[in-house]
């Protein structure tokens, strides 16, 4: 299987839903990192998941952009003590 250089890709959409931890923020830097930053404030244990759509950097011959895309999710766990 060959995977695609993700400079090939940009990030359009983040979706979070479930128990995210309070007092905890998000950015999308350069449309390809999710940066996450702040101090958790609430004790306990946080579950959440992380949906991202990306698009590839395509240009057609008629220099259309070319907008099909794939999202992928992925459940997380934090626990603050």
């Amino acid at each position: 299987m060959q995977h695609a250089n993700t400079d090939d890709y940009f990030i359009s959409d983040i979706l979070i839903e479930g128990n995210f931890p309070p007092n905890i923020n998000y950015d999308l830097l350069n449309n390809q990192t999710i940066n996450f930053s702040g101090v958790p404030e609430t004790k306990g244990t946080f579950e959440f998941t992380v949906q991202i759509t990306v698009h590839p950097y395509v240009k057609n011959s008629d220099g259309s952009t070319n907008m099909c895309s794939d999202t992928s999710s992925k459940k997380y766990k934090i626990i603050i003590n």
